[in-house]
């Protein structure tokens, strides 16, 4: 059995898929044009929209590629 290896998006590229969902875009052409293996990861980002967007804004993410909850 192969191993995957997992690659994660930065929080730029989260923000521009957010906002091709927010166009109405489908799923199936943001996933071919990030080069995303399925439509899972769509759907995880746009959950963790708010959090996205504010990062994105504030700039407070520094090249971070993921946003850790420091609330629990």
């Amino acid at each position: 059995m192969a191993n995957r290896i997992r690659e994660s998006i930065d929080i730029e590229k989260k923000y521009q898929i957010i906002k091709l969902v927010e166009k109405k875009e489908k799923y199936t052409t943001i996933r071919k044009q990030f080069n995303l293996k399925n439509k899972a990861n769509i759907s995880v980002i746009t959950k963790q929209k708010e959090e996205i967007i504010k990062a994105f804004e504030e700039r407070s993410y520094s090249k971070r590629r993921s946003l850790k909850n420091n609330n629990l």
